[in-house]
């Protein structure tokens, strides 16, 4: 396998359930290819992998609190907590994923397409045609979403993300992007970006024809700032941690408090919620990483983000659909989401374990679909005479 889509730098092997809580040791003893530049092994990427195992952590709590209100057991605590961090969740993912994509960014095309584009685009059409099957054919129930209820869902889905696999799609376009402006990184061009995105996101959603091209506007100069500018701000942010924290609390607050009491939306809101929120997230991570223990857990689910965001969704939504047989009592809101949100991330690990080579070829890497295109080349090129 190539090694996790997500993390940074060159590749180091070795054995991630080391670092791993011990509670899900027992399922990951499955040796995962962590990448790590050499130089920059210790404190400042292991809070990065941390802020990236926040991020899957707040999008699991997400689509846990949205299962579980689908089959009638949400609860409005939990919609109000998954909203408050609305603005953290994918603008933190974006923006730290992006940090150290400055290599592959820097590419020829052909080696952009083979070493990122092709993997995204793979990982993105199997798993979104995994998830339509099972709508489609094996839900006890019919499918309340949009996917699964056509098969023209198959060729569509290139053009119109319905999965939740939406970000495999949109990350493939950011890396082309970036490397359509490589020649073009300037503040300006940054500035054009975030007013597009000020612009898009006071748009009805009759503009779009699905929400994912929205969000592809809303959180493209994460993307971007955190190629461009990523390294020289992050590493100034372990040095005053608080300071960070504090201004981007005030900042979240202020424009909370803005946005509610003015009559209608003011453009560039969410923009100005999610960077005030970006920079909640980062300093918010390197505090909690002064704790041994709490940074060898969050970077190992920050270095296993790949494994948890293709399946986790799965997981829920088969997990719900049980449970939805059963008379449950009445506070079953109260533990239905943490429930949900607890199962995600063993059993979306321990898939990955238990699908062996056969899955690291196929269902999360690119290993098996090359050796076939690279054995239907050498049997259509002429023999030598």
């Amino acid at each position: 396998m190539s090694g996790e889509a997500f993390s940074a730098g060159e590749r180091l092997s070795g054995d991630v359930y080391a670092i791993a809580p011990s509670h899900y040791r027992s399922i990951c003893r499955v040796p995962f290819s962590v990448s790590i530049p050499a130089s920059e092994r210790g404190t400042r990427i292991d809070w990065i992998d941390a802020a990236k195992g926040i991020s899957i952590l707040l999008v699991v709590f997400h689509h846990a609190h949205l299962t579980a209100a689908s089959v009638g057991h949400g609860w409005h605590v939990f919609a109000r907590f998954d909203a408050l961090f609305t603005p953290v969740r994918m603008p933190l993912f974006f923006a730290v994923s992006a940090v150290f994509a400055a290599k592959a960014v820097g590419q020829s095309w052909r080696k952009l397409f083979t070493s990122k584009l092709a993997y995204f685009l793979y990982l993105y059409g199997l798993w979104t045609t995994i998830y339509w099957a099972y709508y489609r054919y094996l839900l006890p129930e019919p499918a309340t979403g949009l996917l699964g209820t056509s098969g023209k869902q198959l060729l569509t889905m290139w053009i119109v993300p319905v999965s939740g696999q939406w970000f495999l799609w949109v990350l493939a376009i950011y890396f082309i992007l970036a490397k359509a402006l490589n020649n073009m990184k300037h503040p300006l061009t940054l500035a054009a970006f975030c007013a597009l995105a000020a612009v898009a996101e006071n748009l009805s959603r009759d503009y779009f024809a699905h929400h994912s091209h929205q969000k592809a506007l809303l959180y493209a100069p994460f993307f971007l700032g955190g190629l461009w500018y990523g390294r020289a701000a992050l590493s100034h942010l372990p040095q005053r941690p608080r300071a960070a924290f504090a201004i981007g609390a005030l900042a979240y607050a202020a424009v909370a408090i803005v946005d509610e009491i003015l009559p209608h939306d003011l453009p560039g809101t969410r923009l100005a919620l999610s960077a005030a929120g970006l920079l909640l997230g980062c300093s918010a991570t390197v505090l909690l990483c002064r704790s041994d223990t709490v940074r060898r857990s969050l970077s190992f689910f920050g270095r296993n983000t790949l494994s948890i965001y293709v399946a986790h969704g799965l997981v829920m939504t088969i997990a719900a659909s049980l449970l939805s047989w059963l008379a449950l009592p009445s506070h079953s809101p109260l533990w239905m989401t943490p429930m949900l949100g607890l199962l995600a991330g063993p059993l979306s690990l321990g898939l990955r374990k238990w699908s062996g080579e056969a899955g690291e070829r196929w269902l999360y890497g690119i290993g098996g679909i090359r050796d076939v295109f690279r054995t239907l080349r050498d049997r259509t090129q002429p023999s030598p005479a």
